[in-house]
């Protein structure tokens, strides 16, 4: 299926998306999900080739599993003011620049993840695809009590590329 846009809103979905719930699908523009709330994201329940822009902004989800999102992205990836309850290993690292021959001039992917909040989340859970041209994760909030001696782990954990 070929659409121009696809965008969810300001919803809540309380059962679960399942896996290939959103597959087999060309988005020309832009694929965004803002301020909606999830319970669980399966794992490959977006399944998508986008030639602009992704964008998740505002949403709550309560689980991400692995791989939710299979993403080839021509623009940029944006991920920013979000909460995430619990996220599986890998859960983005399937999200990755579009490796097909460009049709138009291309500079090559960004990836920015910003002021997002995670609870609990395993190794290599924030993991992303190395082919992004560039890579930006600032100000990620771990909904965690701090020890001070467990940071440097913590972030090795979390970011395993």
């Amino acid at each position: 299926m070929e659409v121009k846009t696809l965008m969810m809103s300001d919803g809540v979905i309380r059962s679960l998306v399942p896996s290939r719930a959103f597959t087999d699908i060309q988005v020309e523009s832009e694929f965004t999900l803002e301020n909606v709330q999830f319970s669980t994201i399966q794992s490959r329940a977006f399944s998508m080739r986008v030639q602009k822009a992704v964008r998740m902004r505002g949403c709550s989800v309560k689980q991400l599993r692995t791989e939710a999102f299979v993403l080839a992205v021509r623009d940029k990836v944006v991920i920013e003011r979000n909460v995430f309850d619990e996220v599986d290993m890998r859960a983005l690292a399937k999200i990755t620049p579009d490796r097909a021959p460009p049709t138009q001039p291309h500079h090559g992917v960004t990836f920015i993840f910003e002021n997002n909040t995670i609870g609990d989340f395993q190794d290599g859970a924030l993991e992303i695809d190395d082919g992004f041209r560039e890579v930006r994760m600032e100000r990620v909030v771990l909904k965690r009590t701090c020890n001070c001696a467990e940071l440097d782990r913590w972030r090795r954990r979390i970011v395993t590329r």
